[in-house]
């Protein structure tokens, strides 16, 4: 699921903006054209394109099945634990971190994704 910024202007003049989540632009061309039963004129869709922080971390990530959550179609949802992360962009330097939700596997460099976060081991100089 991606999410679209929509900007909306009407043939009457008036302008209207809104976020929507959906899985292709079509899709929300399809929606605004339903809601408004006509074309309302000049419809224009961007992806929102979020940025995530990248957090550096110390120690050997520790991946978890989160209780006994699953995701809609069964899979399990995976959590990590680090010992330490140093530049959170909230917690700080922090000990015992528990991320949020793992959608990307750990590289050989040890890097991986969170649904929130990208997390890099601590480079040794």
């Amino acid at each position: 699921m991606k999410q679209f910024k929509v900007f909306v202007n009407y043939d009457t003049g008036k302008m209207d903006h809104f976020f929507m989540d959906a899985e292709h632009e079509n899709d929300v061309y399809n929606e605004v054209y339903k809601d408004v039963g006509y074309d309302p004129g000049e419809v224009v869709v961007n992806e929102v394109i979020k940025v995530k922080p990248v957090v550096h971390y110390v120690g050997e990530p520790n991946f978890k099945v989160w209780g006994w959550s699953q995701e809609e179609n069964g899979d399990d949802i995976i959590i990590c634990y680090l010992d330490i992360v140093v530049d959170h962009p909230k917690l700080g330097h922090c000990y015992n971190v528990k991320t949020s939700k793992v959608i990307g596997h750990i590289d050989s460099n040890g890097r991986f994704e969170t649904q929130n976060t990208i997390y890099e081991p601590v480079k040794n100089n």
